[in-house]
Order: structure tokens, then C-alpha cells, then sequence
């Protein structure tokens, strides 16, 4: 029953919940919104951010998603759920893709930790 039970975890149908949220950390969705005004880029780059943070959004089920829940352990369920959830009419998105969401995350985090 508990490998069932983490399968599902991991697959996103159960959330993952392991501590409470703490509205006071810093939050991963308004860095993002923050940071993505003060640099220009092209629209296409832009794009794969916002499409990165709806599918993260998704995955979280939450409004605020602070940096000290975002680890290994995380990308990797983000992952597997991607992989197993349908987005479009077309089905599942690719391995490419999803490669792609984690790398623009992870970005994202070395840019806040670069800026403290």
C-alpha cells in the first residue's frame, strides 16, 4: 500500500504535502513574475517561462511556492507528472519539453540565489 501510495505522489495524483507553507518565504512565482519584467527577451523565450510556470502552477496547486520546497526530490516528481499528464489534444508533452521546463526552473533559482 505505501509503494502505491508514493506512486501516486509521484505521478501527481495525491499532493505531496510535507510541511506547511510559509508565507513569509520567498516566493518562486512572484520572483519569476519580478524578474521576467526587469529583462527583456524574445517572446519566444518568454513564452517557455510562463508555459514552465502554468505547468508548475498546475502541479503545485497552490498560489505561492516558496524556494525551500523546490529540491531534487520536487523536479523529479514535476517531472514524472509531466510526463504522465496530458496537456494538449495531442497528448502527452515530450521529453524535450519537459527537460527544457526543469532547465528554465532551475535557472530561475540560480538567478535568485546569485541575487541573494
Amino acid at each position: 500500500m505505501l509503494y502505491e501510495r508514493q506512486r501516486l505522489v509521484d505521478m501527481g495524483i495525491i499532493p505531496y504535502v510535507d510541511d506547511k507553507i510559509d508565507l513569509d518565504a520567498e516566493d518562486f512565482f512572484a520572483y519569476l513574475q519580478g524578474w521576467l519584467g526587469k529583462n527583456r527577451y524574445a517572446k519566444s523565450t518568454v513564452s517557455s517561462y510562463y508555459m514552465a510556470e502554468g505547468r508548475l502552477r498546475k502541479f503545485c496547486k497552490a498560489q505561492v511556492l516558496p524556494f525551500s520546497k523546490i529540491n531534487n526530490d520536487f523536479l523529479k516528481r514535476f517531472e514524472i507528472w509531466c510526463g504522465e499528464t496530458p496537456f494538449t489534444m495531442r497528448g502527452k508533452i515530450s521529453q524535450v519539453t519537459i527537460n527544457k521546463m526543469i532547465a528554465n526552473i532551475e535557472f530561475i533559482c540560480y538567478q535568485a540565489l546569485n541575487e541573494g
